[in-house]
């Protein structure tokens, strides 16, 4: 964690930033904190709009908290990215 936060001091690509976000996020989960993890995915869509990896875990920390028409919205928008994502169709 410390790692991924020292990296999101330094001055990332917009791409670069948005896995830093990412990456940070699913430690956090690891970590058994989920509501900072959420933050970090929405920074991480913030940096990249159309960052596969953090729309996915969004919406999925999304769907967790209940909130299923956001979590729809962003899973749509990765699947429309990448239609042939199996785990995004079911």
């Amino acid at each position: 964690i410390r790692s991924f936060r020292r990296a999101l001091g330094l001055s990332l690509p917009a791409a670069q930033r948005a896995q830093a976000h990412t990456d940070l996020g699913l430690a956090l989960i690891r970590t058994g904190q989920p509501d900072p993890a959420g933050e970090q995915f929405r920074l991480a869509l913030d940096a990249n709009p159309n960052h596969q990896p953090a729309l996915i875990n969004r919406a999925v920390f999304l769907y967790r908290r209940g909130d299923f028409s956001e979590a729809l919205t962003l899973a749509r928008h990765a699947l429309r990215q990448n239609p042939a994502d199996t785990q995004l169709q079911g």
